[in-house]
């Protein structure tokens, strides 16, 4: 997580589906309504690398993901994807057990695409075309 992670919140506008639990009151053990894909953009000022970090809080949907990034050229772009299909297993890793698992992202006239697997977290490393 902290390695990425720049040192700015970028204002980022645009839109997610949306979870609403089943229950009453819009609250079950299915957890509370709120964007399926969260996402946090931030910058490292320095090197003005673009740093984003996305969730697809769903157990059982791809859900595709289009970017715009207006004032950002990226010349590169690394990715790390984590998921584990097991529903049951222990929320902590325990030390060797590997989640990684391909994820194609595609940059190309500003824009990022890719396709977020269920149950997973993205992050996303983009390398500023014009580095200082």
């Amino acid at each position: 997580f902290n390695r990425h992670l720049g040192d700015s919140v970028v204002h980022i506008e645009g839109e997610a589906p949306y979870y609403t639990p089943k229950g009453k009151g819009g609250r079950s053990n299915g957890g509370s309504p709120g964007p399926l894909t969260p996402l946090l953009a931030t910058i490292d000022p320095r090197t003005g690398d673009l740093f984003i970090i996305v969730a697809n809080g769903s157990w059982d949907r791809p859900v595709p993901c289009e970017l715009r990034l207006p004032s950002f050229n990226a010349k590169g772009v690394e990715t790390i994807c984590l998921s584990d299909g097991d529903l049951d297993r222990h929320p902590l890793l325990a030390p060797g057990q590997e989640y990684r698992i391909p994820l194609a992202v595609v940059v190309k006239d500003n824009v990022l695409r890719a396709t977020l697997p269920p149950h997973s977290v993205t992050f996303l490393r983009l390398a500023a075309a014009d580095r200082p």
